[in-house]
């Protein structure tokens, strides 16, 4: 899903006239350490006001957002105002509840008596109709109860103050997780590398990017990457790599004579003895490497300046009339 298709989805459900239900999904982990599923019984009042949050905070985060970058997860870094397109096979651990709901919204109802409030770990919000439904997948944390019997909260009522005895459960407005039509979009990357097995998803990749780096046989020793894999930061940039990088499919001839050739590279990596494979035994050569697997190095035709670009959006030659 690109973000104009995204964003021509969320302004049908902050613009449309039909009625939006939603619905709130409470998930906590039982004794057993089972995720447990449950629908919480909200007044109709207070889920028109949290439907209307959720939808105000998705049209500043991408109708009204001139600069957001939406990019793919496994091409993701850390700059900020970002949303990523969820692009890996391997799902994260903890969001299959998203699916489940999305499938099957009929949950047994959240109950204080059986249920246990305080192992509440995340909301799962539906917003829609039974055709067109969005999934917001929302993390809780501790420090979002106010505990009624520890902390002395007063509401005003009438012309006085009144102590608030109950246990209040903060929603602020920002999601970790929007799905929809099977498209999962990350929004918080901090959430999903601390909390989800991102980081052994991360470890997955790059194993399956050096397996097929392995072999274009352009490595004299491709086990140097898998030990750059063993830092998470370095397995980051090797789950970057492209499976599509046009690079990828060049004969091994073309990319060593590219090396050679490239001013600003050429002196930054060595050969094998017969001159055939490319040597990583240096950090610089290792960082230039994935760069070069990723097609990173630009030329500019008009001043002939040489440059480094990640994002590259190829430019459409026009047919001659």
């Amino acid at each position: 899903m690109t973000l104009p298709e995204l964003q021509q989805h969320l302004t049908y459900f902050t613009t449309t006239t039909d009625a939006l239900g939603l619905a709130l999904y409470v998930l906590y982990n039982d004794k057993e350490g089972i995720e447990q599923i449950r629908l919480a019984d909200i007044d109709h009042g207070s889920a028109v006001e949290l439907k209307d949050q959720y939808l105000k905070y998705l049209k500043n985060k991408f109708l009204e957002n001139d600069d957001l970058t939406f990019m793919n997860i496994s091409e993701g870094d850390n700059r900020r105002n970002v949303a990523f397109r969820y692009d890996l096979d391997e799902r994260p651990i903890g969001l299959d509840a998203m699916n489940l709901i999305a499938e099957n919204e009929i949950q047994p109802q959240f109950s204080f008596t059986k249920d246990d409030f305080d192992k509440i770990k995340a909301f799962v919000i539906t917003i829609g109709t039974e055709v067109r439904k969005l999934v917001l997948f929302k993390s809780h944390h501790h420090l979002s109860i106010l505990r009624g019997a520890s902390t002395f909260g007063i509401r005003v009522s009438n012309h006085r103050f009144v102590r608030v005895r109950e246990d209040i459960i903060k929603l602020s407005p920002n999601i970790d997780f929007l799905q929809i039509d099977n498209t999962l979009v990350v929004l918080s990357l901090k959430t999903l590398e601390a909390n989800f097995g991102f980081e052994a998803i991360i470890r997955n990749k790059a194993t399956e990017n050096i397996l097929a780096i392995g072999a274009i046989n352009l490595l004299e020793d491709i086990s140097i990457l898998s030990e750059m894999a063993e830092d998470i930061r370095q397995a980051k940039h090797i789950m970057r790599v492209k499976a599509n990088s046009p690079v990828m499919l060049l004969p091994v001839a073309t990319v060593i004579a590219f090396v050679q050739s490239h001013k600003p590279i050429m002196k930054k990596f060595r050969l094998s003895e017969d001159g055939s494979r490319l040597k990583l035994d240096t950090k610089v050569s290792k960082k230039l490497f994935l760069a070069l697997m990723n097609d990173d190095f630009l030329t500019s035709e008009l001043t002939k300046l040489y440059y480094a670009g990640i994002a590259k959006d190829p430019m459409l030659i026009e047919a001659e009339e």
